[in-house]
């Protein structure tokens, strides 16, 4: 257990150092990996493992179909629409917000993310704000949305696999909205009590966007191109019927074949920063399960937990996979809670059901919104830039309001 010990004290450091913002978060994350390599506390082939995630090829793949997206001008108009009927940058976010969290139910939340972000640039530009005043509710609203619905999130898809394979069938496709919807509702009363520098009233513009937010030039049959095949990837998308690394990457391939996007645009709008940082991050939780660390902190904690009333078990259950949603990735998140609640379900005392804390887990997984180490969070700082301590901030307080509303919602309908 030494090399765990160590892998968990070179991880505190890394998302300190993240939080911060006081390093570059792709060097503190690789610098990490290096380091554990050094000791022998992995071999390459874990140390490495993130840079061959799906995951990582998504962002990447995101970044593409969303620069292809801004050079068509293909959702020009969204913005404007807001604008004039919404007049004041809060009341806009709030908007464009909605549009986000209601495509991530229903697609990849980093994908909702960057068919929205382009607009958000220029709302931002319109208003005269700096776009991570857009960016990060943004960011916040993909991650809610994946609460929704079954396919809105991996941990929901994980958690349904779960108690299927229990010998019952799966969760449906909106078993989830209670508690995801009870999540986005307290996710927008605490931000729109916190976002004082969102407030600041613009009036509508008259004309479109100025000649700095203007397309690439291209054929008008871009836009058609673009439109199509960001609906087909998110169609097949949606109903699992291809990764999402495989439908965002081929709609950027097809982008670069029918020239919306000039090849060399495409590995600049990838932006190696942004994926070697996520890569960085899913290695340093593969080296951790693979040190028996995560394992190391379930049997510590199992213990606390147990003995707790119902609600409190849940609640309880939701914020520890929060916790490593945050640490590591949701995914693992889910995988690792997800095949612990059955067996704290059966333990003597307990005072809620295997369901009920699979809920929780699926829950708590998807919010991961206390340290900007998400897919989505990190797309959201590569196209608007923000201080990753005003997510940490922001995210406190959000993650309570919202884990709490939604653990309540979980107990009183499956407990």
């Amino acid at each position: 257990m030494e090399g765990a010990h160590l892998v968990w004290v070179v991880l505190a450091i890394v998302l300190a150092l993240v939080a911060s913002g006081r390093a570059r978060s792709d060097f503190v994350a690789l610098a990490g990996l290096v380091f554990l390599g050094l000791a022998g506390a992995a071999p390459p082939e874990i140390l490495f493992a993130g840079f061959s995630h799906p995951a990582v090829i998504t962002v990447a793949a995101v970044l593409v179909v969303s620069a292809g997206i801004t050079a068509s001008g293909a959702l020009r108009g969204i913005g404007i629409a807001l604008a004039h009927r919404l007049p004041g940058v809060r009341g806009q976010i709030l908007g464009l917000g909605t549009i986000t969290a209601l495509l991530s139910a229903f697609m990849n939340n980093v994908g909702a993310l960057g068919i929205t972000l382009p607009a958000a640039e220029r709302m931002a530009r319109r208003a005269g704000v700096e776009p991570g005043v857009f960016g990060l509710p943004l960011a916040q609203a993909a991650i809610l949305g994946g609460t929704l619905t079954l396919i809105g999130s991996a941990p929901n898809l994980i958690i349904s696999s779960y108690r299927a394979g229990a010998g019952g069938a799966g969760f449906g496709m909106f078993a989830f909205a209670p508690h995801g919807l009870a999540a986005l509702v307290a996710g927008v009363i605490v931000w729109s009590i916190g976002s004082r520098d969102a407030s600041s009233p613009i009036s509508a513009p008259d004309h479109e966007e100025d000649a700095a937010s203007t397309p690439l030039p291209g054929p008008t049959s871009n836009r058609a191109v673009v439109l199509g095949m960001v609906g087909i990837a998110v169609v097949v998308v949606a109903f699992g019927l291809v990764p999402a690394p495989v439908g965002f990457a081929a709609a950027g391939l097809v982008f670069v074949a029918t020239g919306v996007l000039p090849p060399a645009e495409v590995y600049r709008r990838m932006r190696l920063r942004v994926v070697v940082f996520l890569a960085g991050m899913i290695g340093l939780g593969e080296v951790l399960e693979f040190t028996g660390g995560l394992d190391m902190a379930t049997q510590a904690v199992l213990p606390g937990v147990t003995g707790l009333p119902g609600p409190a078990l849940v609640i309880a259950f939701l914020f520890a996979s929060t916790i490593l949603s945050n640490a590591i990735n949701n995914s693992a998140a889910a995988v690792i809670m997800g095949g612990l609640a059955p067996s704290v379900a059966e333990f003597p005392g307990v005072a809620a059901n295997a369901d009920a804390l699979w809920m929780a887990v699926a829950a708590g997984a998807c919010i991961a919104l206390i340290l900007p180490t998400h897919q989505a969070t990190v797309l959201a700082m590569a196209r608007t830039p923000f201080a990753p301590i005003r997510f940490v901030r922001a995210g406190l307080t959000l993650t309570l309001a919202s884990g709490v509303a939604a653990g309540l919602v979980i107990w009183w309908i499956w407990a």
